[in-house]
């Protein structure tokens, strides 16, 4: 890399991660293309979600824990009637409803916005939060579920 191609500008880019890519993959392509010396970015989408990732480049990389601390908005498509391992349309399937499903956009409206807020949660093994350094998902694909303690 020479000193002209190198990316020198303080700045945020608005990066829309495809689906089935990891945030840290798609920051490093990032990364790589426009020569950046230092990036960061405000969230971490799971691999199999797309949407746009808050990059911050450079300069602008001190803004990251404030974005962090914003409110956020997510667009989803749900699919009833069958529960997972992980939570997610990647898992084994672990139960499923077979008989008709009869819910209202309200009854929809009603559970979304119990999410809404500070919420107290116990995390599921599936996902990127550490415990005693490791990553629970990492864990939960070695078949070895650990203990959690809720959290908001």
């Amino acid at each position: 890399m020479t000193e002209k191609n190198k990316f020198i500008e303080d700045g945020m880019i608005l990066l829309n991660k495809r689906k089935g890519i990891s945030s840290f993959k798609a920051i490093n392509e990032l990364k790589r293309a426009i020569y950046a010396e230092k990036i960061g970015h405000a969230g971490t989408l799971d691999p199999m979600a797309e949407g746009l990732l808050i990059v911050m480049v450079n300069g602008a990389t001190k803004f990251s824990d404030d974005l962090m601390k914003k409110d956020k908005e997510y667009y989803v498509e749900l699919e009833l009637g069958y529960e997972t391992d992980s939570y997610d349309t990647e898992g084994a399937v672990t139960l499923k409803y077979e008989g008709e499903i009869e819910i209202s956009k309200e009854k929809i409206s009603e559970i979304i916005f119990g999410f809404v807020g500070d919420i107290e949660q116990i995390p599921p093994m599936y996902s990127a939060i550490k415990v005693n350094g490791q990553k629970l998902y990492e864990l939960a694909r070695k078949g070895i579920e650990t203990e959690r303690k809720a959290r908001k």
